[in-house]
């Protein structure tokens, strides 16, 4: 029977091993549901041009960055469709290296 102090320490590893795996894996489950909200968006261009965008995208992003795309997928269809579709600048300045991005990338 291993010692109170040794079986501590395995004990104190254990949880920041797991602690670990679940931040790992929380960002992973949120770029798949980022990925998915991209490519289901409910009109068939939408979800071309933001699902192809955040798969090429998802999986260099960090927590920061992730949460703008969450924030910029949150928005209705037809803002976003203006947006990406016509010169116009985005009403909300926050928006614009990703609408920018968006354009790039599919050559707009």
């Amino acid at each position: 029977m291993p010692s109170r102090a040794l079986r501590w320490i395995v004990k104190g590893l254990v949880k920041r091993i797991v602690k670990g795996m679940v931040m790992t894996d929380d960002i992973e489950l949120r770029r798949r549901r980022a990925a998915y909200r991209a490519a289901h968006r409910g009109t068939k261009e939408m979800d071309i041009m933001l699902g192809g965008y955040a798969q090429s995208v998802l999986p260099q992003l960090t927590d920061p960055a992730l949460i703008h795309l969450e924030q910029f997928l949150a928005l209705q269809d037809p803002q976003l469709q203006g947006w990406l579709l016509s010169s116009d600048a985005p009403a909300d300045a926050a928006f614009a290296g990703l609408v920018a991005g968006v354009r790039k990338f599919h050559g707009l």
